[in-house]
């Protein structure tokens, strides 16, 4: 978990930009992504790390999302807006 592009940044930077290194204890962050650990324990650094990372997640699984294909898979009827904020109603079939 703590091994992505969030962990690489904070590899790189420094908080007062002086090249001090902040110790990272990324056993502590993957704790908190499992929900074991306390998010409120970890130092900012750790806090930005993980932030940054829950963020990387949730957009990796909101593109997965396609509730478009689970309505029409179950025989759903389904609502979205178009591109100009236009309603489009997607009958159910099957």
């Amino acid at each position: 978990m703590a091994d992505g592009p969030a962990a690489e940044r904070a590899q790189s930077a420094s908080p007062a930009g002086a090249g001090v290194v902040c110790p990272v204890n990324y056993g502590a962050i993957n704790l908190a992504h499992a929900g074991s650990g306390s998010y409120d324990s970890l130092s900012e650094p750790e806090q930005a790390i993980a932030r940054e990372e829950w963020a990387e997640r949730a957009t990796t699984l909101r593109r997965a999302l396609d509730y478009g294909a689970e309505f029409t898979e179950a025989g759903e009827s389904y609502s979205e807006l178009d591109e100009n904020g236009g309603l489009v109603v997607h009958p159910a079939r099957g």
